[in-house]
Parts: structure tokens; sequence; C-alpha cells
């Protein structure tokens, strides 16, 4: 069809696939009954074995293989999901681990930050006083008690749990040992969002992972999984589900309103999670209704673009008219250009299973239509009138999945590839 880019490389399940795209955008979250879940593969965490004295790579009890929150509007409460192999306590180790001091004997989680500010940057929202952190973590080394804390000041703890110097330093250990870069969740280990702990060369590179000062503004309560469960919290979402679930609450602050980043980092600096979401403001009186409502109202579009599908990621490399994306991960927006279609096909043995959703404010009517064809490029199967919150999945279909799609037309096209 004329004016259709080719889109090649996401997958069904493997990793380390280039996806030839042009995106604006993309998203590993996905927002289901009340809960945002930030989702991450299993090849990038780092364990040092004591049987073996060597390292364990991926999978390993520093494994992050999500997060999720939620916001109750009836209770004021933020609750909040870690999917690890972690323990809350942390892990007990020698307090010199492969030649590194851990003077307390134990490597256990950093703080979480929450960041409402709007600058863009991680260290920018440290800078301006408007960073959140909540310890949760009995165990850890932060340089608070438990709570919630508002206007914040991070420290690093890295170097006291044999951990690493930021994010670049982190990223080079699963890369040169797998192949594939480290994950964050809803963001890229390298963002610019994280700058400048993304880089070696940078004298204040190493990055916060705990409270160092704050206000106290609230309590933290440690929850179980039947109490997540009774919340809609669901595990379904996830590639993997650890052995224990890491689960917490605490009364939502007032300065815990519109878009943030989360971010979890543990105090060896390694496997971490970036999660974006959006809280609403507290309700208001609503008026009164219109007692003569106009007869022929203008239809409003409840179909809101979320604060993700607007956050961007830069191709990993740009080839003539291709943007390319490497070690792509599904559960992702990718969000073409401006084209009247985009051809989907997937290389090396890898597939596409599921369309998991379609993205608003992009195409007329918010309608998509999908085009399947088989190995040879022949047409077998048109799906219309496909929408926000509407999946399409290939193996209801043709009990498998497939390697090549179009979607169409009209305009802007990011579907969310599971």
């Amino acid at each position: 069809m004329n004016n259709t880019k080719l889109l090649t490389g996401t997958l069904a399940s493997a990793l380390g696939v280039a996806c030839l795209a042009v995106p604006l955008s993309t998203e590993a979250s996905v927002y289901r009954d009340g809960w945002y879940y930030s989702i991450d593969p299993s090849h990038d965490s780092v364990a040092f074995n004591f049987e073996t004295n060597e390292l364990d790579i991926g999978n390993s009890i520093y494994e992050i293989y999500g997060m999720a929150m939620k916001e109750n509007p009836e209770t004021g409460e933020i609750w909040v999901a870690i999917n690890s192999n972690l323990p809350l306590t942390g892990r007990n180790v020698p307090t010199v681990v492969n030649d590194f001091p851990v003077p307390d004997g134990n490597i256990g989680w950093g703080d979480l930050w929450f960041d409402f500010s709007g600058t863009g940057n991680f260290e920018e929202a440290f800078a301006a006083d408007q960073m959140y952190g909540v310890r949760f973590a009995d165990t850890n080394d932060s340089g608070v008690s438990a709570g919630v804390y508002q206007a914040v000041q991070g420290t690093s703890v890295a170097s006291t749990n044999a951990g690493y110097w930021n994010l670049r330093s982190y990223n080079d250990q699963i890369f040169d040992a797998r192949g594939l870069n480290s994950w964050m969740g809803d963001k890229r280990w390298n963002d610019p969002y994280y700058d400048p702990y993304t880089d070696y060369t940078t004298a204040d590179g190493q990055m916060p992972n705990v409270i160092e000062s704050g206000q106290r503004i609230g309590d933290v309560t440690i929850r179980t999984e039947e109490e997540l469960a009774a919340q809609g919290f669901s595990t379904d979402l996830f590639f993997q589900t650890a052995a224990d679930m890491i689960a917490f609450s605490f009364a939502k602050p007032a300065g815990f309103v519109g878009n943030f980043v989360a971010t979890i980092l543990q105090e060896c600096l390694n496997d971490s999670m970036a999660l974006l979401g959006s809280f609403p403001p507290v309700p208001q009186h609503q008026p009164d209704p219109d007692p003569d409502p106009d007869p022929t109202p203008v239809p409003v579009d409840e179909c809101e673009v979320s604060f993700s599908q607007l956050e961007a990621l830069a191709p990993d490399e740009v080839d003539g008219d291709w943007k390319i994306f490497y070690d792509t991960l599904s559960n992702q927006w990718y969000d073409p250009p401006v084209y009247t279609g985009f051809e989907f096909e997937a290389l090396d043995g890898t597939s596409f299973k599921q369309l998991l959703d379609f993205p608003c404010g992009i195409v007329t009517e918010d309608e998509f239509k999908v085009s399947v064809e088989d190995a040879d490029g022949n047409l077998t199967h048109i799906f219309t009138k496909l929408g926000p919150g509407d999946s399409l999945s290939f193996e209801d279909y043709f009990d498998e999945p497939v390697t090549r799609f179009t979607i169409s037309e009209k305009t802007l096209i990011s579907p969310a590839i599971r």
C-alpha cells in the first residue's frame, strides 16, 4: 500500500532482536483495574554466587520482574507492589563480597522515589526540593526512619553494599555478560531523565538510592498478598512472578497529583525499575446539573492520552529511513510517524502473539484496521473498528502467533504489543 512503512523485529517473548521503526513514544506499563503495572524482563540482575565464586546473571536474588501502583480513592491510600526475588529484609551476605565491603552484612532495598516535579530529570527534581521518598524497608541503610518524606535529599550507599557507581556501570556489566541492555520497566537505563547517572565522566555520577534527609509526612503500612488481591492486583501481566511479593501502602500526600515518575533502586544499584503514572486531584464538590441542558451537546472525547503514551524513546540507531531499536521488550507502546499504514514483520524466529491495546488521540474516531498476511505476503484476514481498550490475540484466531501484519489507516499508529 502507498505510504506504508515497515516495522521489523518486535516479538512474542524472546529478546535481543532489532525493532525497526520510527517511534515517538513507548510504554512498558499497563493500566488495569486502577493499577499501573511496569513490567521488566528477567535477564538484567547480577548476584555473587558464594558456592561457585562466580556471578549469576539474570533471575538472581536481585531480579525485579515488575512493579505496580494504584490509588484507592475511597481510603485515600497509595498502594505499591514490587515483584522481585529480593525479600523485604534484603540478602544477608559476608562483610566482604567479591572484594567489596558490606559492613552490615546485608544488601537490600533502597528507597522508593516519586517525582511529580515536571522537571523531566531525576537529579533536577532533587535540586528543586520536589522529590518525594518512601522508606519501606527497615533493614536498609537509609538516613531516616521508615515513612513517607517530602523535599528529600538523596545519597548513595552503593559503595558499602558491593554496588555499582551508576546506571552506566551496571548496564555495562549486563551487556558484557548477555549482549543485552538492562531495562528499567517504563524507561531504558540511559533515558535522559536519569542523566547524569548514565555516564562515567560526571563528578556527581554516583546515583542516590536512599533518603539522606527530608520532611516526614506519613507512615508506611506493610501489606499481605491477600490484601493486594482484595485491591484488584493481579500477577497475570508480569513475565514471571517471584516467590514473595513486597506490598505496602501509605496515605496519599497532598502533592501526589498529576503525572509522575516512580523509581525504585536497590542498595547495590542492581536491577532497577521506573513506573510512569498519574494520580488525580482530590475530588471537589460538583455543581448542580444544568436544569436546561443543551439538547444537542458537542460530543466529548473521553479517551485521554496517558502520560506514558507521551513519553518518547529515541532510536538506538538511525539508518536512512530506518529508526532501529534493539533489545525490544513486550508490553510496549510503539509509536510510528504519520503514515497511512505501518507494516510489522518479525525477524530471527520471533513472532507476534497479541496487540495489547490501541492509543488515544491518534486517528479519527480512534479506530484502527489490522490486516494479517501469511509468510508469502498474501492477505488472509482483516480486523476493523479496533480502538483504545481493545486487544487482538492472533493466537485466538490462528492458533499460533503471526510474523507479519499491517495496521492502518488515516494517520499515526502506535499499538501496544505483548
